[in-house]
């Protein structure tokens, strides 16, 4: 069984985010003493949003891949990890569509830019911060869906 309609939209996928990737500034080379990393100079939670755009965008193609050689609990656990991708991407949007970040928007944008753990030390300590949980992501949702139900009711 083929889906020509879902294969015709996923294969515009990598056009569509192409697009949203190339109105942000470009990534700049940051040396260290063992190479470089690209960092981002906007550390800004739409930069966050492209970034998972790209991501979900290359999930999905690859999930697609997948499929037609019959790896479907691959093409499974791929799903699942661009349906978090999603739920981020509502999560922080619904902070950016109101025009202020609630502390666990920002402290999600602010972890995607902290740099990667390179010892067991450093991940150790990073632990101890704790991350933005899936409840504080369904917050957001909750809230999306309330104000679509009750416009121009706060909750």
């Amino acid at each position: 069984m083929d889906f020509p309609t879902s294969r015709a939209i996923i294969t515009k996928l990598p056009g569509w985010v192409d697009k949203l990737a190339g109105e942000l500034p470009e990534p700049i080379k940051v040396y260290e003493p063992r190479g470089f990393k690209w960092r981002h100079p906007e550390e800004t939670a739409r930069v966050v949003l492209v970034a998972k755009a790209v991501r979900m965008a290359s999930g999905i193609a690859a999930a697609l891949q997948l499929a037609d050689r019959r790896f479907t609990v691959e093409c499974g656990a791929l799903l699942r990890t661009v349906s978090d991708f999603a739920t981020e991407v509502i999560f922080l949007g619904e902070g950016m569509l109101k025009g202020e970040m609630t502390t666990a928007q920002s402290k999600f944008v602010h972890d995607f830019f902290k740099p990667m753990s390179t010892t067991p030390d450093d991940l150790a300590r990073r632990e101890r911060d704790g991350y933005v949980g899936r409840k504080d992501m369904h917050k957001a949702h909750r809230r999306l869906v309330d104000e679509r139900a009750n416009p121009g009711k706060s909750s």
